[in-house]
């Protein structure tokens, strides 16, 4: 797999690879009995040279090959991507979207100019609009991947080199019309969907999605996750803005992928649900910008950032503190306790005040961020109030 990803791209660029050797091996002989048994070689091609020798260290024999291999790019036609990609372009992937009578699945191929649409094109085929149902699993890959790949509300992309829209503003699922699927993904990328495709039942896209998509209209995300994101970096740029600058500090190069991985919890591990509050924790707590508030408010000995913000809405009269500085105490707490340390009595403890002792650990999770969105929402509408 990875030597054909490398010839295609050797190909794509028209570059020559080479590769390089330095091999040695120590034997517990004489020279003279090495030399008797094995001769040097130097040999010289279009396309490598290498030597063979014996030599001798501390009175043991020694071997050493040494050389390089030039691997010559093969011909663009062959790098598999486009405009040279007709053979992948003209393979699509059979989704199912629905079920038969006998309860048996019903596939369409995704090919885009095989499905019916609204100017008379393949009547008796299913239409390009047809929706794909996925486990929410099928995401997995890609929050995984923050440096290549990027999911955000309403669209996946992979850099510059693709982008597809989906509905991930439904709680277990993702869907994706039927045409968009063979028109925006490569082949092996469909392949891979096609492990996650379930079928539809009676379930349906989201309201948002339907929004958008049917009466062009500009809508917000549902998901908490997604509401997150947009709040987040909306009241952000808006308390920037106006205060000059900004509530939650920019991450640190090494933290740049905590944002894009952040998720709601797809499985009910808690593991998974341990790595998600920690990124949680970096976001609302670890990035308050302590410097600010201590100019604006003053600082107070052994203060950590959860007390200088506590002060800070006060100082501004804000009507919320209590319940915003007791989420992010908890949330606190759940890391300390819980994340950051082994699990012990404390953890116990917490567990049971937000519930984890009688719900899912995505349940949970999910409560904790409404009320984070929750606070979000009430503090921009205090401090940074949109202008009509």
């Amino acid at each position: 797999m990875l030597t054909r990803l490398l010839r295609q791209y050797i190909a794509a660029r028209q570059l020559a690879l080479a590769l390089f050797f330095d091999h040695r091996a120590h034997a517990d002989l004489d020279l003279a009995t090495a030399k008797s048994t094995l001769s040097p070689i130097d040999k010289a091609t279009t396309d490598q040279r290498y030597s063979f020798n014996i030599g001798e260290i501390d009175g043991k024999a020694f071997s050493r090959l040494i050389g390089k291999k030039i691997v010559f790019a093969p011909p663009i036609a062959e790098c598999g991507v486009w405009p040279y990609d007709a053979e992948q372009q003209a393979k699509h992937v059979d989704f199912v979207i629905g079920v038969d009578e006998h309860g048996s699945p019903v596939t369409h191929s995704c090919d885009p100019d095989g499905v019916a649409n609204y100017f008379g094109a393949n009547e008796h085929a299913s239409h390009y609009l047809t929706p794909v149902w996925f486990t929410r699993d099928v995401l997995s890959k890609y929050y995984d991947q923050p440096d290549k790949f990027s999911v955000e509300d309403g669209y996946l992309r992979c850099g510059s080199l693709w982008g597809i829209q989906i509905d991930n503003n439904i709680p277990d699922h993702v869907v994706v019309y039927l045409g968009d699927l063979g028109r925006d993904l490569h082949y092996e990328e469909q392949a891979y969907w096609r492990h996650f495709n379930v079928t539809p039942g009676d379930r349906q896209p989201s309201k948002t999605n339907f929004r958008r998509s049917f009466l062009a209209e500009f809508a917000d995300p549902s998901e908490p996750d997604l509401v997150f994101k947009q709040r987040y970096t909306q009241l952000n740029e808006a308390w920037a803005g106006k205060f000059g600058w900004l509530l939650f500090r920019s991450p640190h190069e090494g933290d740049a992928h905590v944002f894009k991985q952040f998720r709601l919890p797809i499985s009910e591990s808690l593991g998974e649900f341990d790595n998600q509050l920690l990124f949680l924790v970096k976001l609302v707590i670890d990035s308050l910008n302590e410097a600010e508030l201590t100019k604006a408010c003053g600082t107070l000995p052994n203060e950590q950032g959860i007390g200088k913000f506590e002060r800070y809405l006060k100082a501004q009269n804000y009507t919320n503190v209590d319940r915003d500085i007791g989420a992010l105490r908890v949330l606190q707490a759940l890391r300390s306790s819980g994340v950051a340390h082994a699990k012990g009595k404390n953890f116990d403890k917490i567990q049971k005040s937000v519930g984890l002792d009688r719900s899912s650990p995505r349940d949970v999770f999910r409560s904790l961020l409404s009320g984070v969105n929750q606070m979000l929402s009430d503090l921009s509408a205090y401090f940074v109030p949109a202008t009509d």
